[in-house]
């Protein structure tokens, strides 16, 4: 079958006037692709904190060599 779009797999679907939406396989396809959004969400969450954790720890390396520089 040459279609283009995952969802559709099964003759049911093909044959139902409201679409894809309420078939049990276009279900489980749409969910995994949720899933799988929510897990790429979550992976960029964490390295946005620990980004910003090393950008904090680099600061702070910055600022003790400046005043160690300036003889305090």
């Amino acid at each position: 079958m040459g279609f283009v779009n995952r969802t559709v797999t099964c003759l049911g679907c093909l044959t139902n006037p409201l679409g894809v939406k309420n078939s049990i396989v276009a279900g489980r396809v749409w969910e995994s692709s949720e899933r799988t959004k929510n897990k790429e969400r979550r992976r960029k969450r964490k390295s946005r904190r620990f980004a910003n954790i090393r950008e904090l720890e680099n600061r702070e390396a910055a600022w003790k060599e400046k005043k160690e520089n300036q003889g305090y």
